[in-house]
């Protein structure tokens, strides 16, 4: 991992950014156990940590994982692109986008305009409103923030849109 932990650095990535990346190839590794790194397997990692974390938080572990697979040369990576969707079908937990116009407008119409970002941060990142404490300067100038969750935490991505 003293490699890995090298080829980080290299890509001038935070250091908050490569440890999450570096606990999160550990997670793989042991998963992996020696055995041979498929797309079967890497399926079944995936289904491993959506039984462990959120639909968000496979996905960040997914993406820092794939970064591992890629240094390591494994010809083959984790899909995480349906990850998202699958959390958009939770029906009453998430807005509709006439629900999030709405709620707009209503910032808008009070002429709010700190409102208007929360609602546009907290809707565009998927967060939820006890976590919108994490969102500081550092994490949108980095573009994504760490969220504590118990004894770990997740790493949420903020989009471009919000951070430029």
């Amino acid at each position: 991992m003293d490699e890995y932990l090298k080829y980080l650095n290299s890509l001038s990535l935070s250091k908050n950014t490569m440890q999450k990346y570096l606990h999160d190839a550990e997670i793989l590794v042991e998963f992996i156990g020696g055995r041979e790194i498929t797309s079967e397997l890497l399926d079944e990692y995936k289904k491993f940590l959506l039984q462990k974390y959120s639909v968000t938080g496979t996905k960040s572990m997914s993406i820092a994982a794939n970064k591992y697979l890629e240094f390591i040369g494994a010809n083959c990576r984790i899909v995480h692109e349906d990850l998202l969707s699958k959390s958009k079908r939770v029906e009453g937990l998430r807005l509709t986008d006439s629900e999030y116009r709405q709620l707009l407008n209503a910032a808008k119409d009070f002429v709010d305009e700190r409102m208007l970002y929360i609602i546009k941060t907290l809707c565009g990142a998927g967060l939820q409103i006890g976590e919108l404490p994490y969102v500081t300067a550092k994490a949108v100038y980095e573009e994504q923030l760490t969220v504590p969750q118990g004894k770990s935490s997740r790493t949420v991505y903020l989009p471009k849109s919000l951070c430029g």
